[in-house]
């Protein structure tokens, strides 16, 4: 199937881009997409996608692939004129952090715009954990100022920047579920520690993010049953159940194998399109990561050694970039 690439026609301008690209990847004819747009107005919060699939005119395979292919055609625009123009949701401004000794940020600038997809990537210990850390307030730097818009989170009151981390939601490395609750349970948690839902409303919110990763079914649950793909999808689930506005993922897809990794990124893909969250995630899922974001920032040794869009960073002619892409032990980042 040839590349989609935006189309400047507007044979239908109720026809939103997912049902643009599909038609013209030849998943699906235009009558099918217009009867799945009817079916969305009669039913309020209903995905075309959803739609199209379980009407049998597309299989979940292409729509996950379209979903891909609508990325990347955002990911061309950003890379040619979008990046200049994309606002700054959270900013660091010469911000350093010495931890046992160690100088792991070292008076780092950095932008992360809004609405966008951004990931962080480099050498293990190059300070990306602790970068975001910092963006939610977890920890404060030494020296310099973190802004969440507005807002300095690094000199606000505990109370002002509770307030804050309302804003955001966090998916930690390894899941961090709590093993005496089940997969409802877990999910429903943050609804019950910090909002006045009824129970009703908090199981329809917590089925409704179930669904979403495909783990409904599984409620009942306990993390010890399930798989490592499946834990991640749960912390997801927990992640989105409050609607944030910013999600940080660290390493969202370690330890899991290509095939579980590759249905995570779909999934993250599909969040962020479904919802246009800013989203920052860590990653060591190079190259295949400059497939899934917007935004690349690439730390060094607790500098920001590039950043930009995820195109041109991959392109770049920095050796120690060009070295982290490949994985090559010849360059200027020793590692043995």
């Amino acid at each position: 199937t040839p590349p989609f690439t935006a189309s400047p026609r507007a044979t239908d301008p109720g026809v939103p881009p997912l049902g643009e690209l599909l038609v013209a990847a030849d998943y699906v004819g235009r009558d099918a997409v217009e009867q799945a747009l009817a079916q969305q107005r009669q039913t309020p919060g209903r995905l075309l996608g959803e739609s199209l699939v379980e009407s049998g005119a597309i299989s979940l395979h292409q729509l996950l692939d379209g979903l891909h292919r609508q990325l990347e055609a955002e990911q061309e625009v950003y890379c040619r004129d979008g990046a200049a123009k994309a606002p700054v949701l959270i900013r660091f401004e010469k911000v350093e952090k010495v931890l046992d000794g160690r100088k792991v940020l070292d008076g780092i600038d950095l932008a992360i715009p809004e609405g966008r997809i951004t990931a962080i990537i480099g050498v293990s210990g190059g300070g990306k954990s602790v970068t975001i850390k910092h963006m939610i307030g977890l920890m404060k730097p030494d020296k310099g100022k973190v802004w969440v818009g507005e807002d300095e989170i690094s000199a606000l009151s505990n109370r002002r920047l509770q307030q804050v981390r309302r804003r955001f939601s966090l998916l930690f490395q390894g899941g961090a579920l709590f093993d005496s609750l089940n997969v409802f349970d877990n999910v429903a948690f943050p609804l019950r520690e910090n909002t006045p839902l009824s129970e009703e409303e908090i199981r329809l919110q917590v089925e409704q993010r179930l669904t979403q990763v495909n783990l409904l079914a599984g409620g009942n649950k306990f993390p010890d049953e399930l798989s490592g793909g499946m834990l991640k999808r749960v912390a997801l689930a927990r992640a989105l159940v409050t609607d944030p506005e910013i999600i940080l993922l660290d390493e969202p897809t370690a330890g899991l194998d290509p095939i579980i990794e590759n249905a995570i990124h779909h999934l993250i893909c599909d969040t962020y399109l479904r919802s246009r969250y800013t989203m920052v995630f860590i990653s060591h899922a190079v190259p295949e990561i400059f497939h899934w974001c917007h935004h690349m920032v690439v730390l060094h040794q607790g500098r920001v050694l590039a950043a930009g869009p995820a195109r041109a960073i991959q392109e770049s002619d920095d050796p120690a970039i060009q070295q982290f892409i490949h994985g090559r032990l010849d360059g200027p980042i020793k590692v043995i």
